[in-house]
């Protein structure tokens, strides 16, 4: 079995309430669900959520071939593991993962079919 590791510099202080900056993001993400899943009540069953507002764009939405991740720090982190499933899945052609400033409309032009993700 080959060891995955992956090493993280970070240069950012914690809030004062929280030890390490990884406390930070664990329980920022737990308010994250929460309120995005509405406290629980969007849940439609154990692995089920509606999150709503995709329905009126979901003809665009289905053509998409080629997506494009922007994100930064930990939601870096997120977005290279979502597009690692995609890619396993075979959802899009291609999923790529870059930090904001990196992109550029070169990267939007030339996709017929391309989507555009900002994950925070």
């Amino acid at each position: 079995m080959t060891k995955l590791e992956k090493h993280i510099k970070i240069d950012r202080k914690p809030k004062a309430t929280f030890e390490h900056i990884m406390q930070e993001e664990i329980y920022g993400a737990i308010d994250a669900v929460d309120m995005v899943t509405d406290f629980g009540n969007k849940f439609i069953s154990s692995h089920q959520v509606v999150l709503g507002g995709f329905e009126q764009a979901e003809g665009e939405l289905v053509q998409i071939q080629d997506l494009i991740i922007s994100a930064t720090g930990s939601s870096r982190l997120a977005a290279q593991y979502g597009a690692y499933i995609m890619k396993e899945l075979g959802i899009f052609n291609s999923v790529n993962v870059y930090q904001p400033a990196q992109i550029s409309q070169n990267y939007l032009r030339d996709l017929k079919y391309g989507g555009f993700l900002t994950v925070t």
